[in-house]
C-alpha cells in the first residue's frame, strides 16, 4: 500500500508566532482520521479583578511536583491550580514579595501578575490542542488595558506541555504604570503554600521582575523547566506565542465544516481543508489549508520464508501485483519504525534478505 504520512495539523499566526502545520499528504482507499488545529474558548470574564471559573487542562500537569488537571484563570494575568478561588476576587495589589505565604496568589504561574482591566479592552482566551502525549494548554491574555493607564495595553501568554511539564510565557507587551500599584508586577512561579518560587531575573535592569523593582518588557519568550521538585530553570527564548482565537473549519467551496480543534474526517477523493482562525490577538483572519490527495492502492502480495536456529537467514518477498505502476521504491521496516532494508527504482518483485526472527513492515512507495 501507498505511505500514509499524515498524522496531526497545528495552525499558529505566521507574523506572531510559528507555523506548526504537517505537508499535504498522499494516502490510498478511503480515508478515515481527525485533523487538528489550534483554537482557543473565549472567557466570558468581562469584569476587573476577577478569578474565572476552573476549566480543565486536558491532561495532568505537574507543578512544583504536584498533579493537577483544573486551573483557574485570574483577569490580572495569572494562573493558579488553586480550584477553590473559582469565581472569586482576584487581588491586585503588590505590595510585599512574592513568595508570600497565605496571600493569593499563590500555587501559581504569574504571567505576569499585574493590575490590569478586562472591563475596558481586550479579551482571554484558554484552550487544549494536540494529541496525547504530547498536548498543549494555553492562556492568553489579549490587548487588555492597565488599570488607570488605559491607553496602555498588555499582551501574554501562558503554555503548559504535557509530559515536560515545561511552561512557556510570551509578553507582546507589559507596560509600566508607574502611577498605580506602584508600577508593580510580578514575573516567575510560586508553589502550594508559598514555600517556594521561581522569578525571572530581568536581563536589562538586572533585578528581579519583583517587588517592589518596576519594569516592562516587549517580545519575550521564557521557558520554565522542571529541576526536580523544588525549582525550576528558567531560560529566555525566541518571542514566537501561539495564536489565540476560536479556529473555523471550511472547505474549498467556503462551507463551514466545524469549529473548534479537531474535524474528523472520512474521504474517498482528493479534498482540501482550511483552517481559520480568528482572535483579538491576530491581525484578521488567518488561514492554512492542508490537503489530502487520495489515489488507488497498491495489490501487494508477500511471502515469507523463516529464519533457523542460527538466526539470521529469514527472507521476505515483497510482489507489487501486476496492477501497481513502476517504478517504486519498497522500504522495510521494524515495529519501531526503524528503515532496516530498501530497494529504490526497482520495476519488479524484490527480496529482503537476511532476517533474524521478528515482525517486519514492508512500504512501497511511488517513485
Amino acid at each position: 500500500m501507498k505511505r500514509l504520512l499524515f498524522s496531526f495539523i497545528l495552525f499558529s499566526n505566521l507574523a506572531l508566532s510559528q507555523v506548526i502545520i504537517s505537508n499535504d499528504t498522499t494516502v490510498c482507499g478511503n480515508f478515515n482520521d481527525t485533523l487538528y488545529a489550534l483554537s482557543a474558548t473565549q472567557s466570558s470574564m468581562q469584569v476587573d479583578d476577577q478569578h474565572d471559573v476552573a476549566v480543565p487542562i486536558g491532561f495532568t500537569f505537574n507543578f512544583y511536583g504536584l498533579p493537577y488537571t483544573k486551573c483557574v484563570v485570574s483577569g490580572n494575568g495569572y494562573i493558579t491550580f488553586d480550584t477553590s478561588l473559582a469565581s472569586s476576587y482576584s487581588p491586585y495589589s503588590i505590595n510585599v514579595p512574592i513568595p508570600n505565604p497565605g496571600t493569593v496568589p499563590e500555587n501559581a504561574i504569574l504571567a505576569p501578575w499585574h493590575d490590569i482591566n478586562t472591563g475596558v479592552s481586550g479579551n482571554i482566551y484558554f484552550g487544549t490542542t494536540g494529541v496525547a502525549p504530547n498536548r498543549m494548554f494555553t492562556v492568553t491574555w489579549c490587548q487588555i488595558a492597565m488599570f488607570s493607564c488605559t491607553d496602555s495595553i498588555a499582551t501574554s501568554q501562558v503554555v503548559l506541555y504535557e509530559g515536560s511539564d515545561k511552561i512557556d510565557m510570551y509578553i507582546e507587551s507589559k507596560p509600566l504604570c508607574a502611577s498605580w500599584n506602584g508600577g508593580n508586577a510580578v514575573h516567575g512561579l510560586v508553589n502550594f503554600g508559598s514555600t517556594l518560587a521561581d522569578i525571572v531575573f530581568d536581563p536589562i535592569l538586572a533585578v528581579d521582575r519583583n517587588f517592589p523593582n518596576m519594569w516592562e518588557a516587549y517580545d519575550e519568550g521564557w521557558e520554565f523547566i522542571p529541576n526536580g521538585l523544588m525549582n525550576y530553570t528558567i531560560n529566555q527564548i525566541p518571542y514566537i506565542p501561539i495564536v489565540a482565537g476560536q479556529n473555523i473549519w471550511t472547505s474549498v467551496t467556503g462551507d463551514t465544516l466545524g469549529y473548534g480543534p479537531i474535524l474528523p474526517i472520512n474521504i474517498s477523493s482528493t479534498t482540501t481543508y482550511f483552517a481559520d482562525v480568528v482572535g483579538s490577538c491576530s491581525s484578521g483572519i488567518l488561514s492554512d489549508d492542508v490537503t489530502i490527495n487520495v489515489s488507488g492502492c497498491f495489490d501487494i502480495t508477500l511471502t515469507s520464508s523463516d529464519a533457523s536456529c542460527l538466526g539470521n537467514d529469514g527472507d521476505i518477498m515483497v510482489n507489487p501485483g501486476a496492477g501497481t505502476p513502476s517504478p517504486y521504491d519498497m522500504l522495510l521496516l521494524d515495529m519501531n519504525g526503524s528503515v532496516l532494508q530498501t530497494n529504490f527504482g526497482v520495476n519488479t518483485t524484490q527480496t529482503f534478505y537476511n532476517l533474524f526472527p521478528g515482525t517486519y513492515v514492508a512500504r512501497v512507495v511511488d517513485a
